[in-house]
C-alpha cells in the first residue's frame, strides 16, 4: 500500500527516491531540505508520477519567526534532538568529528568547545 504522505527533512536525495517508491498511489512527496551536494542528481522513474497519481512538491518558506519558534521549543524539551545526533566531540578531535560527519551512516554531529 505506502504512505499517504511523505515529508523528506534530510539533505539525501536517496531519500527523495525511495520515498517516491514507498509512497502510496495518490500519495504525496513533499521535500523539505536541500540536497547535498548541490547539484545532486536523483534517478526516479518518471511513470511512477504517472501511474501512481504521486505530487511531488517542494518548501523553502522559513523565516525568522520560524526560527525563533523552533529555539524556543527545543530551549524547553519540547522537541528532543538526541536521537538526531549521531556522535559528539570534544574540540580537540575536531579532526575525527568532521570524518565522522562525512560517513553516510552519520546523521548529526556536535562539537563541544
Amino acid at each position: 500500500r505506502g504512505a499517504d504522505a511523505i515529508l523528506c527533512a534530510v539533505s539525501v536525495g536517496a531519500v527523495v527516491e525511495q520515498a517516491v517508491e514507498a509512497v502510496a498511489k495518490g500519495g504525496r512527496v513533499h521535500v523539505y531540505a536541500s540536497i547535498h551536494p548541490r547539484g545532486t542528481k536523483i534517478s526516479v522513474d518518471p511513470n511512477l508520477f504517472h501511474s501512481k497519481e504521486i505530487v511531488l512538491t517542494g518548501t523553502m518558506s522559513q523565516d525568522k519567526q520560524d526560527m525563533r519558534k523552533a529555539v524556543d521549543m527545543i530551549s524547553k524539551g519540547t522537541i528532543d534532538l538526541r536521537p538526531l545526533i549521531s556522535r559528539t566531540f570534544p574540540f580537540m578531535e575536531l579532526e575525527a568529528a568532521l570524518q565522522a560527519a562525512c560517513k553516510p551512516d552519520t546523521y548529526r554531529v556536535i562539537v563541544n568547545p
